[in-house]
């Protein structure tokens, strides 16, 4: 991988240290030391993924037939370019709407319709020449820190209308 490789983990279990406080494990940009270790991970599976030059980090909150899409320049706080979510108190009010170019929402749109799935929260980055790189959809990722915070998304409404069954707010899924 030409920007060197991250790794992930592959399970949201807790881990907790000998004091019995819970720790995150947080995307970790990989080096050699890390490479010669590879034989820990029967204990720990890992998500291996190249590491993307970031301009933007994205979290784009699906809920029915809405698509609310946030911004990051993580890449200015220090301790948060490889995992926004290291430094996610301090970027709190950070981030900002974002518009997504129309192929990617109608990709997203088509991605949600085939899975049949009414909610998720996707991952992806904007590299410095534009180019819209996804890196996760998760079905139970968190989001609400986006209605309380900048951008101040309605996200309970959409989620209300959805449970409603209000006309409109479900996505009909494709097979």
């Amino acid at each position: 991988c030409p920007e060197g490789a991250i790794a992930k983990m592959l399970s949201a279990f807790p881990i907790f240290n000998e004091q019995g406080e819970e720790q995150v494990v947080f995307t970790t940009a990989l080096t050699a030391d890390h490479l010669e270790k590879l034989d820990g991970l029967r204990y720990s599976p890992m998500v291996f993924q190249e590491r993307v030059r970031k301009e933007l980090e994205l979290r784009i909150t699906v809920i029915g037939s809405r698509i609310f899409t946030a911004a990051v320049d993580s890449e200015r706080t220090a301790g948060a370019d490889v995992d926004w979510r290291e430094r996610g108190v301090t970027l709190l009010r950070s981030w900002i709407p974002y518009t997504l170019p129309a192929e990617t929402e109608r990709q997203i749109a088509r991605y949600m319709e085939r899975i049949g799935m009414q909610y998720s929260a996707i991952d992806m980055i904007v590299e410095p020449g534009g180019r819209h790189v996804f890196l996760e959809a998760n079905p139970a990722g968190e989001c609400f820190w986006l209605q309380y915070n900048s951008p101040n998304f309605p996200l309970a409404p959409a989620l209300a209308d959805v449970l409603l069954d209000v006309p409109g707010a479900r996505r009909v899924a494709s097979a």
